[in-house]
């Protein structure tokens, strides 16, 4: 399972890195710190899971979504964000997320989904 991840904190990325690193079947293949960087990336070379943070150094996780979805890639885009309010959530999943995450509050769980995706797909 390649896992391609869209964020702006160096410290977090390493983080996600090191935990997609724990999965069995998974692979962390790309990263992007813009939305444009990783529209390009993504539609070049879709992944089977997109982790995209909301807040980039330039764009946001929404416009990715957008995009992303607008051209059809089917890529798994789980949206992984330090503002997980309900009304953040309603709108990631109206835009096209598949699931959303608490950077904060929710890394075992997006561990337990990874692992669960990467035994599909392995």
């Amino acid at each position: 399972m390649k896992v391609f991840i869209a964020e702006d904190q160096a410290w977090f990325l390493e983080q996600l890195t090191g935990l997609v690193a724990s999965v069995p079947g998974a692979e962390f293949v790309r990263s992007a710190d813009t939305a444009q960087g990783a529209i390009a990336s993504i539609r070049a070379n879709p992944p089977d899971v997109v982790l995209v943070d909301l807040m980039l150094h330039e764009g946001t996780g929404f416009e990715v979504l957008r995009c992303l979805r607008a051209d059809g890639i089917t890529s798994l885009l789980w949206v992984v964000t330090s503002f997980p309010t309900p009304g953040i959530k309603k709108v990631c999943m109206i835009g096209g997320a598949d699931d959303f995450f608490d950077k904060l509050l929710d890394l075992d769980k997006l561990r337990m989904k990874l692992e669960s995706i990467a035994l599909k797909l392995n």
